[in-house]
């Protein structure tokens, strides 16, 4: 009976029709969008994530443009902590990430089972390996080993500025809910060929039900950053 209250599929096709619809799903994402408009806490789909939302990208050309356009690549750490995680618990992670286009490109995640004098002496490698200049800055996550972490790199002669982040207020899947718009708006991308990648997409597309999330909130808390830098890119010589 309801269905006679219904235009083509729409309950006020004059309001809102499909158009203005879809409009709303890309600002909000499929979350947010079931949960407002469809009165759904989730999209009938399932994950908070899919894998088609993630676009490839040729690592070479872009590591090409960012040298001659001298991009200025940012980091984020999230730290576990300490060397127990490879008994169990979560590894420490870092993103290396650049806006090119508008758009958030990874260059890296890694996750490694370090001790805190180890983890120290990693941080540096992955930033040089992956284009840091002394515009670059290492974002930390303020939780587990990352104040001890901040504390010892502000002081040392690592050539990178050393921020840390905001403590973390809402839950790990609010997070990244807040992310899900600019990942289904095809605006994230990965080198899909690298080794690290399949782990990466795989952890994401799984949460919250993955063993480990560490990746995933690298991600969230990049992209937080990364639209607060806005589209205005620094450039430095590498």
């Amino acid at each position: 009976e309801l269905e006679a209250f219904y235009g083509d599929g729409l309950m006020n096709p004059l309001r809102k029709n499909k158009e203005v619809l879809n409009d709303f799903k890309r600002k909000l994402g499929s979350v947010m969008f079931a949960a407002q408009m469809g009165q759904q806490p989730a999209p009938m789909e399932g994950n908070l994530i899919k894998k088609d939302w993630f676009q490839d990208y040729n690592k070479a050309e872009i590591i090409k443009r960012i040298i001659e356009e001298k991009i200025t690549i940012n980091f984020y750490l999230d730290s576990a902590y300490d060397e127990k995680s490879e008994r169990g618990n979560d590894p420490s992670a870092m993103m290396a990430f650049a806006r090119i286009d508008k758009n958030f490109y990874i260059l890296e995640c890694a996750e490694v089972w370090l001790n805190f004098p180890d983890l120290i002496k990693f941080l540096p490698t992955f930033c040089r390996r992956n284009l840091g200049t002394k515009a670059s800055t290492i974002y930390i996550e303020p939780k587990a080993s990352g104040v001890s972490i901040y504390q010892v790199l502000r002081v040392s002669d690592i050539p990178f500025k050393i921020r840390k982040d905001n403590p973390p207020k809402d839950s790990k899947i609010v997070r990244l809910t807040a992310q899900t718009p600019t990942i289904e708006d095809l605006r994230v991308y990965v080198p899909m060929s690298e080794s690290w990648a399949g782990s990466f997409i795989s952890q994401c597309v799984t949460f919250p039900n993955s063993k480990h999330d560490d990746m995933v909130d690298c991600l969230s808390a990049s992209l937080k950053l990364w639209k607060k830098m806005g589209s205005k890119t620094k450039r430095v010589t590498i």
